[in-house]
């Protein structure tokens, strides 16, 4: 009985901790875009909720709601207290009501409704931003409007505190990566977190990265995209296909759900710089026209990271790179060199067959479950092989050769320079090998989609293990 006593006055404590309407997010980022989303846990004494109302302090401005099923949406729009600077552009107005209506949340109900927008780079650490709310139902109201700060009232605002910025924003070229910039809205579109990866000198391709929110009650799509950075530019996916990873272009574009957000990110969704004009440098950024099939075009910048940005642990030299664990610095140059030792756990002696031995000394020493590598073609000559690879949009060629009690070691990764039966000598692989390599090449790599080899190709240094 004790027992049920306590249960019964615990679960009557987080009654009523829970009673009022809150804010998801207890602290957000000065200078950072974030997503608002009010908690609603009952309806009014007993009634359904068939509206929310949400207010939107001074200093929270680019505010777009997300719509919600079977709820009708309108916004209030009103002037700011002080003018912002959205990315080159300055917003003297903008959101300051948010109301889903229509709909029916029952008493014994939960709910949410999300805003995302941005809070002023200038607002000090510490400060707290309220975000009165109303819930309306048939004969009656449950405010949450008071903004005295107080804990003894019974109706306290929704609020949050903001902590200190990481830098602020960084605005056109040379913003440094690290930096967040802005959101940049098209229609109901909102693009966030805009990102591209540096590149070696005479890399042909290079990749595109960030995150596209729809806030409207359409689907959208992206159909296109442009830069001055490249010859051309498309729209690309990589998706497992069976065992094998493959990477296309999306002839008709990539959806963009109403209501939903769509990630473009390593190893997913992407646009991919085609016949880049130059290298892509970290620190800088680079500008990119998005083309949609209803909000039309608009400019995004993209910020330039590392060669192996948003790729924790990856082996990146050119942006290109397999992926590994993190085994150290290394003296190559090339940013997070893993050593090329496979794992103790690889014992290649108990593997029949040299092309087994090779996928899986390469799968053990540089796959995840995360970033799958591809490994096409495998070629075999005597003591000495060639495989290209393909892993989270960057691609090589790597050389192994095989000691005397058949055990395969990685001796080297490269691109394009390691193709034809010259490249193969000049490698130390003996002349009738190396015509055997370079005649398979030739034949295997012919039958590969043409971009897995522009990824090949596109490995801008030869790394010696």
């Amino acid at each position: 009985m004790k027992t049920l006593l306590i249960a019964g006055a615990l679960v009557a404590l987080a009654g009523s901790v829970s009673a009022h309407s809150t804010l998801e997010q207890s602290e957000a980022k000065a200078g950072a875009t974030t997503k608002i989303t009010l908690r609603v846990p009952h309806g009014c004494k007993g009634e359904a909720t068939h509206t929310v109302r949400l207010s939107l302090p001074d200093g929270f401005y680019a505010a777009r709601p997300m719509p919600k099923a079977g709820w009708d949406l309108t916004t209030t729009i009103g002037a700011y207290a002080t003018p912002y600077d959205n990315h080159g552009t300055q917003m003297t107005e903008g959101v300051r009501e948010v109301v889903w209506s229509a709909g029916n949340l029952e008493d014994g109900w939960y709910d949410e409704f999300t805003v995302r927008g941005t809070l002023g780079a200038d607002i000090a650490p510490d400060t707290v931003m309220f975000f009165p709310a109303m819930q309306e139902c048939a004969n009656g109201t449950a405010d949450w409007t008071d903004t005295s700060g107080s804990h003894d009232v019974p109706n306290p605002a929704p609020k949050l505190t903001v902590v200190a910025g990481e830098g602020g924003h960084g605005h056109g070229h040379g913003a440094m990566a690290g930096h967040t910039l802005g959101p940049v809205t098209a229609g109901d579109l909102e693009i966030t977190g805009g990102f591209s990866r540096a590149t070696l000198p005479n890399a042909p391709v290079g990749g595109g990265f960030m995150t596209i929110m729809n806030t409207g009650s359409e689907d959208e799509r992206l159909v296109g995209a442009s830069s001055s950075a490249a010859g051309h530019m498309e729209v690309h996916e990589m998706a497992m296909e069976g065992d094998v990873m493959k990477m296309r272009e999306l002839a008709d574009g990539l959806p963009i759900p109403a209501g939903q957000t769509v990630e473009l990110k390593p190893g997913g969704f992407h646009i991919m710089f085609m016949e880049l004009k130059e290298p892509l440098v970290e620190g800088e950024t680079v500008n990119v026209t998005l083309a949609f099939e209803k909000a039309g075009e608009v400019e995004v910048p993209l910020i330039i990271g590392k060669m192996n940005a948003k790729g924790h642990g990856s082996m990146d030299h050119s942006g290109h790179g397999m992926k590994a664990e993190d085994h150290g610095d290394n003296a190559h140059g090339a940013d997070d060199m893993p050593s090329h030792a496979a794992p103790a756990a690889f014992d290649q002696a108990s593997i029949h067959g040299d092309a087994a031995r090779i996928d899986g000394l390469l799968r053990a020493t540089f796959e995840t479950a995360e970033a799958r590598l591809t490994l096409a073609p495998l070629l075999i000559a005597g003591d000495h092989a060639m495989v290209g690879w393909v892993q989270e949009g960057r691609g090589g060629r790597a050389m192994l050769s095989k000691d005397g009690h058949g055990i395969w070691t990685l001796t080297l990764c490269g691109g394009a320079a390691i193709k034809g039966q010259a490249a193969f000598e000049a490698l130390g692989v003996p002349a009738v090998d190396a015509a055997t390599l370079a005649e398979a090449q030739e034949s295997e790599e012919a039958k590969l989609d043409h971009h897995a080899v522009m990824l090949m190709d596109s490995f801008g240094e030869t790394v010696r293990f």
